[in-house]
């Protein structure tokens, strides 16, 4: 029996999935898609290099420890921090979506389970990076 592999994109459509439904989040709840504060010169020189700005201010300043950083090696470590948490919950979102589907979508479980796969390798080497 041959498995085939999901491609790169395919991950990448369930990465961008998972980011939407952060991004549309925030749109549902405003008050917590703007921080309570100016952001730090720090967090704008890097967000202003992202390709939406408003998206990486959002994210960096779900972190509390945020608005007290000024160097780069901790403002670093919290968006390693978070990139961690996300991937582990896009990998257990992706878990709770094998678990609930049906058996006539054989073919697609087969790529979330590679996307679950992946995202735990991403995980772990998010996690040892942060050590």
């Amino acid at each position: 029996m041959a498995y085939f592999l999901p491609s790169p994109r395919l991950c990448n459509f369930f990465l961008l999935l998972f980011f939407c439904c952060c991004f549309f989040t925030l749109l549902i709840n405003p008050t917590s898609s703007h921080p309570t504060q100016p952001t730090s010169e720090l967090v704008e020189s890097v967000c202003k290099n992202t390709t939406i700005y408003a998206f990486c201010v959002d994210a960096l300043y779900s972190d509390p420890r945020t608005p007290t950083i000024h160097d780069p090696y901790n403002l670093a470590y919290i968006s390693f921090t978070l990139a961690s948490l996300n991937a582990s919950d896009a990998r257990l979102y992706m878990q709770t979506l094998l678990k609930s589907s049906s058996s006539s979508r054989l073919e697609y479980s087969k790529l979330l389970r590679r996307c679950v796969q992946l995202y735990g390798e991403a995980e772990v080497t998010l996690r040892t990076s942060l050590q």
